[in-house]
């Protein structure tokens, strides 16, 4: 893994986003938009900081994240609270609602992540999964993370 959690760290990260996309690089970007604990300066913790918004480098990295209407890219939210304002201005555009394939993982629907997938019925009814309940995936974190790592280990 490469972690990109510092505003420093994010002048290279759409850099390597492409190069991972394209296979020139084996190193998975991870990244943390809100920061790492690891260094705290980077913590994007108050109502202040989100918002404002993404930064342009940020945004420019998730943005390539994003696939065309006919070949969405699957993004998958493990225990998210999807309430981050930041996040929420650029998870309901348009361009992400086209091109992306979402599904949650939480041990039960919960009222967070209802009302924000709300506004997707629309692209969604384009889709072959066409509700909320055909993307959620109820187990916990741990337990999907544990399974999804045996099943990469195996490919």
């Amino acid at each position: 893994m490469r972690v990109f959690s510092s505003e420093a760290d994010f002048v290279n990260a759409s850099e390597h986003v492409r190069d991972y996309l394209a296979g020139r690089s084996d190193l998975v970007p991870v990244l943390k938009v809100h920061g790492s604990i690891d260094d705290f300066e980077s913590c994007v913790v108050t109502n202040d900081q989100t918002e404002t918004g993404l930064s342009e480098r940020k945004l420019e990295a998730l943005k390539l994240l994003i696939g065309p209407e006919e070949a969405p890219v699957r993004w998958t939210y493990i225990g998210a609270s999807m309430r981050d304002r930041d996040l929420t201005q650029f998870f309901h555009s348009t361009e992400f609602g086209r091109g992306t394939e979402e599904y949650w993982v939480n041990p039960h629907l919960v009222d967070s992540i209802e009302d924000f997938a709300r506004p997707r019925g629309g692209f969604w009814r384009k889709r072959e999964l066409q509700t909320l309940g055909s993307r959620l995936i109820t187990e916990t974190a741990d337990t999907f993370l544990t399974e999804l790592a045996d099943r990469l280990a195996s490919v």
